[in-house]
């Protein structure tokens, strides 16, 4: 039971980037809302007995400030979110672990509603789920034109939060021992283990990334739905389309490219970079090596494969991220650049992206 009420906590801190989908379908009108709105509330169901007593104070202060104008008329909280905190903070390293992978197969799982709702069958949408949540990118829709547009933009969300990790996700509201002990089971790395200005470092330059990217890939000639959801599959290295087909520019190749290689690219670079310390940033040894190896992959994939310099420039950073996002007919490549492209996958990027 215990373990339970724990992984409830975990499951209405995912549930409150959905909101953005939700949102995003009552403006529209898409009809989204419906299967978007039963999954939140489901993840969030923990919240609900707050929420409701959250409403109630509320309408008793405004009741209350009619019939006695001098009484002062303060909101309540409509969620208290330190119920929340204690369910998670007070956590040994055992109780992480068992945690941290309860909630990789219950998030993904309480997440199937919205594609089963548009005909996607029950065990293909819970790949669907999982490959979001945990920011794989493989995908089994045969076309995404059977979601409405905010179902797909909740899949791109789901592989925005993966790529910045459930477990990171909540440190925000944890402290001490307990935070390290999550970081470790995430597979954070010892020097991002300064708990407080490690996770607000995190949130700031995933986001201020994310902002980046939606900017540039709007630029490129990408329209903004579609800037965004880019950017959220770019920046996580997750790899989910908005679209079936699209006929990219250059410029376009490029800026995706440069959004997924940013996004391999560790934390602890940007963070250089915030302080000013551009020199040093750029002199990091792992960046070093990483931008090299991509740069000769390009390099090599285009001299020996003969194939367009822009699709392996993105194919190229695709696969040394693990970002997802590749174009053009595999199949069809020369053999060079496939074992390339495979050799570069077990990269991965750079430790602490």
């Amino acid at each position: 039971m215990m373990l339970l009420r724990k992984v409830a906590a975990v499951t209405f801190y995912c549930s409150v980037p959905l909101w953005i989908a939700f949102l995003y379908s009552i403006i529209s009108g898409d009809g989204g809302w419906l299967p978007i709105g039963i999954t939140i509330i489901l993840m969030g169901f923990p919240a609900i007995p707050q929420l409701v007593l959250g409403i109630a104070k509320n309408l008793e202060s405004a009741f209350m400030s009619l019939l006695s104008p001098d009484t002062p008329f303060n909101y309540a909280k409509m969620i208290d979110t330190g119920v929340m905190k204690k369910e998670i903070e007070t956590l040994t390293l055992g109780e992480v672990l068992a945690l941290t992978a309860v909630a990789w197969l219950v998030v993904p799982l309480l997440s199937v509603l919205p594609y089963i709702f548009y005909g996607v069958p029950p065990l293909e949408a819970m790949f669907e789920s999982m490959s979001g949540w945990t920011s794989t990118g493989l995908s089994t829709l045969a076309s995404v034109s059977i979601l409405p547009q905010s179902v797909i933009l909740f899949r791109s969300i789901t592989q925005w939060v993966g790529g910045l990790g459930i477990v990171i996700l909540i440190l925000s509201t944890t402290k001490g021992k307990e935070a390290v002990s999550f970081l470790k089971a995430e597979g954070r790395n010892q020097a991002e283990l300064s708990i407080g200005a490690t996770v607000s470092m995190i949130f700031r330059v995933y986001l201020a990334l994310t902002v980046i990217g939606i900017a540039f890939v709007a630029a490129s000639g990408f329209g903004l739905f579609d800037a965004v959801n880019l950017a959220f599959s770019g920046i996580s290295n997750g790899g989910f389309f908005p679209f079936d087909g699209y006929d990219m520019s250059a410029v376009q190749k490029i800026v995706l490219a440069a959004v997924m290689f940013g996004g391999a690219t560790s934390f602890l670079f940007f963070r250089s970079i915030g302080q000013g310390q551009v020199h040093r940033a750029f002199s990091d040894e792992e960046f070093l090596l990483y931008a090299g190896i991509t740069l000769a992959g390009i390099l090599l994939i285009v001299m020996i494969g003969h194939e367009d310099v822009f699709n392996s420039m993105l194919n190229t950073v695709s696969a040394i991220a693990a970002g997802g996002f590749a174009i053009g007919d595999v199949g069809a490549l020369h053999s060079f650049a496939v074992y390339a492209l495979i050799l570069l996958m077990l990269c991965g990027g750079m430790l602490g992206s």
